[in-house]
């Protein structure tokens, strides 16, 4: 009796155990895509101009630079302190350029803080 309780419950261990750490590495590759999509529309909207536009992304971008993710991701201190800088480097150069002042260094900084972050991706896999 002991034998077959073990026989159905290690499975179902395993099983449980496995779809966790699958859910979780699933919610930390959205965060990271989700967090993409909003660095290149920013690169999109801080050329354009529109001030209302950029606040938003700028706001939606210094919401996921907050997301964690979890430690099943390769990298994933370093994502997470990137992701931080990219989105205060952001904000930075977008009140650099809304007082009129030059923000070219503040863009390529930016850039390639976001360079450094896609690297982490590519020597992930």
């Amino acid at each position: 009796m002991k034998h077959k309780v073990l026989l159905i419950a290690v499975p179902l261990v395993i099983a449980g155990i496995a779809f966790f750490s699958y859910r979780m590495y699933r919610h930390d590759m959205a965060t990271l895509e989700s967090f993409v999509a909003t660095c290149e529309r920013f690169d999109t909207r801080i050329v354009t101009g529109n001030p209302r536009e950029t606040t938003d992304t700028l706001v939606e971008l210094a919401s996921r630079a907050k997301e964690r993710i979890s430690s099943l991701t390769k990298h994933d201190a370093e994502a997470m302190r990137l992701m931080s800088q990219i989105a205060d480097i952001a904000q930075s150069e977008f009140n650099t350029r809304t007082a009129g002042r030059d923000s070219s260094a503040l863009m390529r900084e930016r850039k390639a803080a976001y360079a450094q972050f896609r690297e982490l991706g590519k020597s992930a896999d």
